[in-house]
This record gives structure tokens, sequence and C-alpha cells, in this order.
């Protein structure tokens, strides 16, 4: 699966692309994208977007029901990023990028975009916008004259932050020189840090998922549960005419015995033999047909195809498939976009992150 980084006015521009179709992450607009940082709920995660609203109602710029929020992953100290955007914006965006060449995967306010550091702010002057990043996951956009007074007011409130410029140097603007580096006349949206937990895609908006089958990924005890499966089918198609066939196979035994070794053949043993190698069939059968291997059958269906992935452990039950991997893991990504389960991940330490995927397909019953 091959993926491009656009600006949304880039995407519009582009042609149909031939051959395979791509998939698209888009940068947006950020005049109407507010970010809200906030202390982890103490509530389960699956119940943050309920109260999401309600413990940002005093930042809110519109009653909560006509807005839309992505929620991110939780820092180190607790902290989490969220995004609100109108539904009305979405809704015009959606409805764009059903126009463009191809399919959408994520969406991002292009201030994310722009290169920062710790402590620092970003500025990119690009026609009549301005665009500001004041931190790893905070920013703002708009016309000259609004962001200039905005941000000169930040600038000499942090007289020590170090400000980065990009766009032509004689816009530079004189609160910036002298403190501002110019690292480039424009911005390549294609090769920008591309925050997918932020992804705005969520809910309602969610993309549907076009990731193809392989079990490359899979981790020895899969592999061997999948061996058990293609086992068990076989099992399946047999078990009934396996069971029918014992008394003949019992009677052609005891004539061969009695032909080699004379005597009556042990009958017991015999039957014993047949029957507990029926009983191991069956068995595999209605094992396939329990919830942890089903579930990671349906796991397989979409996170397979990954040939770097860092998964060290998997722990399943009957209602939901618990994933240890890298943080840097490309398989995070696939996790991020699919739609078929609901995801929750959360940060272990600084290498490792515990990923919980909930099928939407199985009820708590």
């Amino acid at each position: 699966m091959s993926y491009r980084q656009l600006h949304l006015h880039q995407f519009l521009a582009a042609g149909k692309s031939e051959g395979q179709a791509e998939v698209y992450r888009l940068w947006v607009p950020g005049e109407t994208v507010v970010c809200h940082q906030l202390k982890l709920p103490a509530a389960a995660r699956s119940k943050w977007t309920e109260t999401l609203p309600w413990m940002l109602e005093d930042q809110l710029i519109d009653e909560p029901a006509n807005l839309h929020f992505s929620l991110g992953r939780a820092n180190a100290n607790d902290q989490v990023t969220a995004l609100s955007v109108p539904r009305e914006q979405m809704n015009q965006w959606m409805s764009l990028c059903d126009s463009g060449p191809g399919k959408v995967s994520a969406v991002l306010p292009d201030y994310l975009a722009l290169p920062w550091e710790e402590g620092g702010l970003s500025l990119l002057v690009e026609g009549e916008r301005w665009i500001v990043r004041c931190g790893a996951t905070a920013g703002y956009a708009g016309n000259e004259t609004f962001v200039a007074a905005l941000l000169a007011s930040q600038v000499a409130n942090q007289p020590d932050a170090p400000v980065s410029y990009l766009g032509p140097k004689e816009r530079m603007p004189g609160f910036v020189e002298g403190r501002g580096r110019h690292l480039a006349d424009t911005l390549d949206w294609s090769f920008c840090d591309y925050p997918l937990d932020l992804n705005l895609l969520r809910g309602e908006y969610r993309q549907a998922s076009s990731f193809k089958s392989l079990v490359s990924w899979l981790p020895a005890a899969a592999a061997v549960l999948l061996l058990a499966l293609l086992a068990s089918g076989y099992g399946a198609a047999n078990y009934f005419r396996i069971k029918a066939e014992v008394p003949l196979l019992q009677a052609d035994l005891s004539t061969t015995y009695r032909a080699l070794l004379g005597g009556t053949p042990p009958r017991s043993d015999i039957r014993s033999t047949a029957e507990g190698a029926i009983a191991f069939r069956e068995n595999q059968y209605l094992a396939t047909q329990t919830a942890p291997l089903s579930l990671l059958v349906e796991l397989d269906t979409f996170l397979s195809g990954c040939s770097s992935c860092q998964v060290q452990s998997i722990v399943a039950n009957e209602r939901k498939v618990e994933l240890v991997m890298s943080a840097s893991d490309p398989v995070l990504e696939r996790l991020a976009e699919v739609t078929d389960f609901n995801v929750e991940i959360d940060s272990i330490d600084e290498t490792l992150v515990r990923a919980i995927a909930t099928f939407e397909g199985i009820s708590d019953g």
C-alpha cells in the first residue's frame, strides 16, 4: 500500500493516479481546528469521547453537539491532546475528499506540519496565510493581521524562545528578525512528520480500511494456531465419514489379525484407538469455534502484510486481543486507520506501547 502526503489544495489539483489506487494523508487549513491540552481523564478510555466535551466546555467555541473531536495518545505526564473542529467544516472537507484523485485515510491541521523544537516557535508565511506551531501538538493559522498580532505577543512573552521561519526572506516580520532562523522559502508538505494518533478521521468520519491479508506478520504462536485451524478443517470434513467407517475398519482388522496371528483380536483396543482418533479431530474442530481463535483469525484480515513489525507478545481472550510492541512499530499506523474494531493505545515506557483491539462485531454478552 502506497501513501502520498499532500496539502488539501495539492490533493484537489492532482490528477487521478494510474494503476494501483493511492491512499492520501492530508494537511488541511488549521484556522478552525483548535488544540486542547488536558489531564488524563479518570474514566476508562472507552468513555473519554463521552466525557471530553464536558471537560472542555469552557474552552469550546461552539456547542459540543456542533463539534467533532479527536483524542490523541497520552504522554508520560498523563497529559493528552484533543482537537476540536466544527462538524460543518468536517463535512466540507469530506465532500472535497470525495472529489479528489484517491482515498483519504487521515486528515490533520496544517500547523502540525511545521518543524518545531522544544520551547520554540515556528512560522510559515504562505501567500496571505500565516501558520504558527507553538508546541508539539499546538498551533494556529489565519490571515497576516490576526496571526501577526498574536505571534508578536508570544515572542515578547517568551524572550528566550527560538523562532524558526519558513517563507520569503523579505517577508520575515521585524519582531522575528535577530531571533529567527530562516529554514527555507517554502515547506514541502510531503516530508513532514505526520502524528497519526491525532487523525481527525474518527467516529462517523472514519474511512473504510483497504489493507490486504497476508500471514507473514504473525508471530510463531499465532502461526501454530493457524496450522491447527487448517488441520481442523480436514477433521471437520471427515468426522462423520470416519465415525461411520469404524465398524467396517474393525471387521477388516479382525480378519487381518486372524490371518496373521490367529486367535481373537483385541476388539476393545481397536475400538478405543478409533474412537480416540475421532475425539481428537472433533476437539480440533470445536476449538476453532471458540472466541480467542476466531478473534485471532479476524485480526489477521487487517493487520497482516507487515514485514518489519516488532510485536513482542499477543494475549487474546473472548472479547479482545492485546498486543505489546515497539513504540516505533509501523503496525501502529495501520491500527490507527482500520475500521473493523476499536483500538486503545497506551504507553508502557519510552520504547513500548500496548494496543488493545476490541472487535465491534463481538458483543459483551
